[in-house]
């Protein structure tokens, strides 16, 4: 009886064992997630306010220089020894000042707009009560995050690769048909495009915030867990 009790006892403290330690895992990569996200919205947010406040007082010179031109205009054409049209004095005005009024409409609109919320595009993991769902859930959006940002970087480079390559035999074409040599300024062309051969090959060899979350979310499981971890 004794030893039924003792085996009873000693698997109970192994299954509470286990149930501690699996709630005691820390879930790496919902933090890795909610760090990124959380950083996402500090910038949209930010980015919003320094975008309206440009586009604003965009908006405020425009007005400030459709008023001086309604009020100064005569005069300051004077100094040059010439007559300001009354018709096209309120043509300018009016145009700049409406132009003006929609810009700073739009700028105080977009500083004042509330940032975007990334985490309704997750909600089914923040939603989530399970910690271990919860970051198997956060592991794969990190893994579909990088994905998609490598395809988009790779993309990008090979795009900005082909910028020199066309423009280069579109003037060889040119050259052909008009008679010129066909290499009749196909260097200068390339030449012009050397920003976008610089940011293509940038971004053929870098990496993306994405695909650096990911390798940093691997490389913390790795460092935690070992040969216990489990593959993606």
């Amino acid at each position: 009886m004794n030893k039924r009790l003792r085996f009873a006892a000693a698997v109970s403290f192994f299954v509470c064992l286990g149930i501690l330690s699996a709630e005691d895992q820390p879930e790496i990569a919902y933090r890795i997630l909610s760090g990124y996200i959380d950083n996402k919205e500090a910038l949209g947010a930010a980015g919003n306010k320094i975008a309206g406040g440009v586009i604003a007082g965009t908006g405020g010179l425009f007005i400030a220089g459709a008023a001086v031109t309604w009020f100064e205009g005569d005069t300051i054409a004077s100094w040059s020894g010439n007559r300001l049209d009354p018709q096209t004095k309120m043509g300018v005005a009016v145009g700049v000042g409406i132009g003006g009024l929609v810009l700073a409409g739009a700028g105080s609109a977009l500083f004042a707009a509330k940032p975007h919320d990334f985490r309704s595009d997750y909600k089914e993991v923040f939603e989530e009560n399970d910690s271990q769902v919860r970051e198997a859930m956060s592991a794969a959006v990190l893994r579909d995050l990088s994905i998609k940002a490598e395809k988009a970087r790779i993309t990008g480079a090979i795009s900005s690769l082909l910028v020199p390559l066309l423009s280069s035999a579109i003037t060889a074409g040119i050259n052909l048909t008009s008679g010129k040599v066909w290499y009749d300024g196909v260097v200068q062309s390339a030449t012009w495009s050397a920003w976008s051969i610089a940011g293509g090959v940038a971004a053929l060899f870098g990496t993306t915030d994405e695909e650096r979350l990911y390798s940093k979310y691997l490389a913390a499981r790795e460092a935690l867990y070992g040969d216990r971890a489990p593959s993606n």
